[in-house]
């Protein structure tokens, strides 16, 4: 039984990865503290962590070299995941642009005592 506050936290494998995210399924923590994570495919080490995997796997080009043995299902299924991501930011984004645009709009109403007609 190990000692209560020095305990060390048990290392990340592929049995114990960091999150719940899918693709730790593909990688490796090599490690933790650099956002080093080695492709299963290839065992090419890569820096800048889970995303960096996820744009590997994929095969998208600029940001990191596209892994050359993974499966087209694997590499669909990223491209896919990693699309719907930018999807769902932009719309996050244009979201929060339409608000603050009304509250600072509710804002200027507010300090010279009108009601907002819109």
């Amino acid at each position: 039984m190990a000692a209560e506050g020095g305990a060390a936290p048990a290392p990340h494998s592929s049995s114990n990865p960091p999150s719940a995210d899918p693709a730790w399924a593909h990688g490796i923590v090599v490690d933790m503290a650099r956002r080093k994570v080695q492709c299963k495919y290839c065992n090419r080490v890569l820096s800048g962590g889970i995303f960096r995997l996820k744009q590997h796997l994929a095969g998208i080009k600029g940001e990191v070299a596209p892994c050359s043995r993974v499966s087209a299902e694997v590499r669909i299924q990223f491209c896919q995941y990693i699309k719907e991501k930018e999807t769902s930011k932009a719309n996050i984004s244009r979201r929060r642009t339409i608000l603050s645009g009304i509250a600072s709009k509710s804002k200027v109403f507010y300090v010279r005592g009108l009601s907002p007609t819109y």
